[in-house]
């Protein structure tokens, strides 16, 4: 992890749209905002919590060679773009929310659906206005992301938090 951040350019200031994403560490300005919440952040990548991610990861790939087999057996033609995509939304799903997408097979998924309204064409054009003409965005009221998508994940960051709190102090209890 690179511990002296002070010596990376500031981030472009990006039109802030209305839903917690819009302000996330990604698009803040380098400020003491910044700061704070990259210090809240680091502690999610400390080597232990980066191995354990990786039993995540390896089952996934796991699961991603078993159907490309499936795929050669059958004669089929596979769209690599789109199948890489769902590998790594699967891993992103796992590692950040816990939760098991398989998106390649599961394509109503809620997070695979919200994430492609973000991720997606429609989404890139505000996200770009957004960000080189933070002005006009703000005078249109362009969003940079679609905001229900953006919504749900802010959602669903929230309730799984909630959730680990529960849990945590449950296990804290559990050890007195």
């Amino acid at each position: 992890m690179v511990k002296d951040f002070n010596v990376f350019p500031d981030h472009k200031h990006l039109h802030p749209g209305s839903s917690k994403i819009d302000k996330s560490l990604f698009f803040m300005p380098g400020d003491d905002d910044w700061k704070r919440v990259r210090s809240i952040l680091s502690p999610v990548f400390t080597s232990g919590k980066l191995r354990a991610m990786m039993a995540h990861i390896s089952d996934i790939s796991d699961s991603f060679v078993n159907n490309l087999d499936d795929y050669e057996k059958k004669g089929e033609v596979v769209d690599m773009r789109k199948y890489i995509g769902a590998f790594a939304m699967d891993v992103i799903s796992a590692c950040a929310y816990g939760i098991n997408t398989e998106s390649i097979k599961n394509t109503s998924h809620p997070i695979v659906t919200n994430a492609k309204k973000i991720l997606g064409v429609d989404a890139g054009i505000s996200l770009l206005l957004s960000v080189l003409a933070p002005g006009l965005a703000k005078l249109l009221r362009l969003e940079p992301f679609d905001i229900n998508a953006a919504n749900y994940f802010d959602e669903l960051t929230n309730q799984i938090v909630k959730e680990r709190k529960i849990i945590n102090k449950y296990k804290v209890t559990d050890k007195c």
